[in-house]
């Protein structure tokens, strides 16, 4: 049917009414009609008595569903989900204008801006800072507004199936992501690139409106009193309407998989991203158990290659709870799961981008958060200095490490927890292999803690207070001198969290030798 006719039938059917804009959508124009499906008809009328209302009637060739609405109630729904998204919902997908398009167009781009800004706001709700490493495709913001409404109006399902079939996939999206596009154009927490958006790094974002699904259900109880106060049929059509899409929604054999998990298509920067509540399951095919690794992650194996898991607890463990309190007056520790995720990724990311040997993440789970990263054999720095404090021998490797945290702190970056076991020498090469707590811009007090936590965590093992002066030399060695650093590293507020590991005054001993061994006379 010619868009002519189509228009010559919606002016003999409005008759005294001038629509403002008109535009057709649903089956017709997506693709899957049947022989008998009505045109389905969006007409935006200006002081429109009761914001909407339903007409329906037959033409010269075909039947007509016509949604008519107040143009002011249409731009409220695109503003604010006045009407639940019951108007404005039927522009997520593809439609044409008959005439008014300059108006349906408005429309349809205010509508989905704030799409985009809600689920935005939702993304860095879930994600934290991984936001603003997350390759987020326009497509993204469809698909889950789609799921959204379908949770509560299951017949829709059926609509969005049939629109997004494998055959028609390509060319409907062709006509709904623009409106996206130009949408996000306008956003300016959004760096757009294409057909994706990333997130601006350092933005913040509103919390997103649907915290929990009451918002959802709000939405729902809107859209569902709107769709009976718009039909003057009475509620016996409504009715079977829905009954008719739940009986189509039986015959739907493939659900496009972005409609189920829209989520799948979030790409973090270089890595996997893994969505089951089991990420050993989802990456390594079975859940994963026998040996560990020197550091106690668990090992699996995946096409001959062996990788660890690490798992970040939340802020209820006992651990994480008692370094929060016995680190408030000394050093704030990233304690939330997410954060210390995040850490572990961007250090990775980041100090790997400059030369530091960090074993490479292969995969991310947010739901449950923890990392795959790859398996590098090896002992701990730990294993080599008990060796030393035992035989004398391998005292180039507390040198080299001493060496490799002066190159970690001149490039402006901290572990924030660097205990000697959370570096792995392996063959010539030491590598970093925890970063939860590491950071950047790092201040003078950051490094004061890292050496000092190093330096007392070490000695907590040694036997012999005599060799003190020896490790001492060797470690400063390789770090080299910072006076800056020195002063802060030698504060008593450092040794404090070792007087659970080791004796007091053994501790005090150990920070006078240090004292003198820096030639820092200050006492703190």
């Amino acid at each position: 049917m010619e868009i002519e006719d189509v228009h010559s039938d919606i002016n003999n059917i409005l008759k005294s009414m001038t629509p403002k804009a008109v535009a057709l959508y649903g089956s017709q124009v997506a693709g899957y009609a049947k022989q008998d499906s009505d045109y389905d008809v969006l007409a935006l009328v200006n002081g429109l008595n009761g914001k909407l209302k339903y007409i329906y009637q037959k033409g010269h060739a075909a039947k007509y569903s016509v949604l008519l609405v107040d143009t002011n109630e249409a731009l409220k729904d695109a503003k604010q989900a006045s009407m639940g998204e019951f108007v404005v919902g039927r522009l997520l997908n593809p439609f044409i204008s008959i005439y008014g398009e300059s108006i349906v167009k408005d429309l349809e781009v205010r509508y989905k801006e704030r799409v985009i800004r809600e689920e935005s706001a939702e993304l860095f709700s879930h994600y934290g800072y991984f936001s603003y490493h997350i390759n987020i495709p326009l497509q993204y913001f469809l698909f889950s507004r789609l799921k959204k409404r379908y949770k509560i109006y299951p017949p829709a399902l059926y609509s969005y199936t049939m629109t997004y079939s494998e055959e028609r996939v390509d060319k409907n999206l062709s006509m709904s992501i623009p409106g996206f596009r130009q949408a996000a154009s306008r956003i300016d927490f959004l760096e757009l690139n294409g057909d994706a958006v990333r997130i601006k790094e350092g933005s913040k974002i509103n919390a997103p409106p649907f915290r929990d699904d009451f918002e959802l259900f709000e939405r729902a109880v809107k859209q569902y009193i709107f769709h009976g106060i718009s039909g003057k049929v009475g509620p016996d059509v409504v009715v079977s309407e829905a009954l008719s899409k739940f009986k189509r929604r039986r015959t739907i054999k493939a659900v496009n998989i972005y409609l189920k998990k829209p989520e799948i298509m979030l790409i973090i920067d270089g890595v996997y991203m893994l969505y089951s509540s089991s990420p050993e399951r989802e990456f390594f095919g079975s859940k994963i158990g026998g040996f560990k690794q020197t550091q106690g992650l668990k090992v699996g194996i995946v096409n001959g290659k062996k990788y660890i898991i690490k798992r970040f607890t939340g802020s209820k463990h006992l651990k994480w709870y008692f370094l929060g309190m016995i680190g408030r007056p000394i050093k704030l520790f990233d304690i939330s799961p997410i954060q210390r995720m995040y850490n572990e990724y961007r250090g990775t990311v980041e100090l790997e981008r400059i030369g530091f040997n960090i074993p490479r993440i292969e995969a991310i789970s947010i739901k449950r958060p923890a990392v795959i990263k790859e398996y590098i054999e090896g002992e701990t720095v730990l294993h080599w200095i008990k060796v030393f404090f035992k035989s004398g021998s391998h005292g180039e490797i507390i040198t080299r490490t001493g060496k490799l945290l002066r190159r970690l702190h001149d490039k402006g970056a901290v572990l924030g927890d660097s205990k000697p076991e959370n570096f792995l020498v392996n063959k010539n090469d030491i590598y970093l292999i925890d970063l939860e707590q590491s950071k950047f811009n790092a201040s003078v007090q950051d490094k004061g803690w890292d050496v000092a936590e190093f330096l007392y965590y070490s000695l907590s093992f040694l036997a012999k207070k005599g060799m003190a002066i020896k490790f001492y030399d060797l470690f400063f060695e390789g770090y080299g001198e910072d006076i800056s650093v020195f002063r802060e590293a030698v504060a008593q507020k450092y040794s404090l969290p070792f007087l659970l590991i080791t004796r007091a005054d053994i501790l005090t001993y150990y920070r006078d030798v240090l004292q003198k061994f820096l030639n820092i006379d200050e006492k703190r």
